[in-house]
């Protein structure tokens, strides 16, 4: 990446020594913009960046095979998103730190669809 006043800027790839890497934007030292993280547990998520944490929209796949897409707020699935399961189901709705919340709906590999409201 590139520097500026002393801290990074722009486009930039890191390895940490804990095995995690990062490769996209920089703002102040801080991942900020676009960008791709890999987890040294198997996760890897893509999407944005709002001062070093995860913001906005983005997709993460988890190492168990699970898939998230959807609205993340301080590094946590938060708004709506669409969970897709390894076992062929998945959730589409409202999250709240993490857990579902509000209206949603939960689809079944033969095709049935439950609608759930959660109360977080």
């Amino acid at each position: 990446g590139k520097f500026k006043g002393g801290f990074i800027e722009g486009r930039g790839t890191i390895s940490f020594h804990d095995g995690t890497e990062y490769a996209g934007q920089w703002k102040a030292n801080r991942f900020h913009g676009e960008g791709t993280r890999r987890f040294n547990n198997g996760n890897v998520y893509t999407g944005n960046y709002g001062s070093g944490k995860r913001q906005g929209q983005g997709r993460c796949y988890f190492a168990n095979g699970d898939m998230y897409v959807g609205d993340w707020k301080d590094d946590t699935i938060h708004g709506f998103g669409r969970y897709y399961y390894n076992n062929g189901h998945s959730f589409e709705g409202m999250f709240r730190n993490g857990k579902r919340n509000g209206r949603g709906k939960y689809q079944l590999t033969d095709g049935r669809v439950e609608i759930y409201c959660y109360v977080n």
